[in-house]
C-alpha cells in the first residue's frame, strides 16, 4: 500500500464561480421602485381625500404620508435583503473553491512526496568525477 490511495470517485468541480459585477447600476432602479411605491400609496391613500371635511384632512394626510415612509422602508429593505442573499451566496462559493484548492493541494503534494523516493533511486544522480571512475565508467564507453 503506497501512500496514495485513488478514490474510486474523482473529487466533484466546486460550483462555477462568476466575477461579481459591480452593483452601481442596481442604486437607480432600486431607488427608482422605492419612490413609486411610496408615490403610490401616498396617492391611492388621498385619492378621496377630498370628501372629508378640512379639520380631518390634515391628520389623514400625516397618515397617508406615515404610511408611505412605511411602504418605501419595506422596499428598502427586500432591496437590502436581496443584496444580501447575493453576497452571502459569493461568499459560499468562494468557499466551495477554496476548499476544493486546498484539497487538491494536498493531493498534489502527497503525490509530489510519495514519488521523490522513488525518483531518486531510479534516477541517482551522479557528479562527472563520479562518472569517469568506478563502476559507472564502462557504461559511458
Amino acid at each position: 500500500m503506497g501512500l496514495l490511495r485513488r478514490s474510486p470517485r474523482p473529487s466533484a468541480p466546486p460550483p462555477e464561480l462568476r466575477t461579481p459585477h459591480s452593483v452601481w447600476w442596481w442604486i437607480v432602479p432600486g431607488a427608482l421602485l422605492i419612490g413609486v411605491a411610496a408615490w403610490g400609496t401616498v396617492q391611492w391613500l388621498l385619492q378621496d381625500l377630498r370628501q372629508l371635511p378640512v379639520p380631518q384632512q390634515i391628520p389623514a394626510r400625516i397618515e397617508a404620508m406615515r404610511t408611505g415612509l412605511a411602504t418605501a422602508a419595506g422596499v428598502g429593505a427586500a432591496v437590502t435583503l436581496m443584496l444580501a442573499v447575493r453576497r452571502q451566496r459569493h461568499q459560499e462559493l468562494t468557499a466551495a473553491h477554496t476548499t476544493h484548492d486546498a484539497a487538491e493541494r494536498r493531493v498534489t503534494e502527497l503525490y509530489t512526496k510519495a514519488s521523490a523516493p522513488r525518483g531518486a533511486l531510479l534516477y541517482p544522480r551522479r557528479s562527472r568525477e563520479e562518472l569517469k571512475g568506478g563502476s559507472w565508467a564502462r557504461w559511458l564507453t
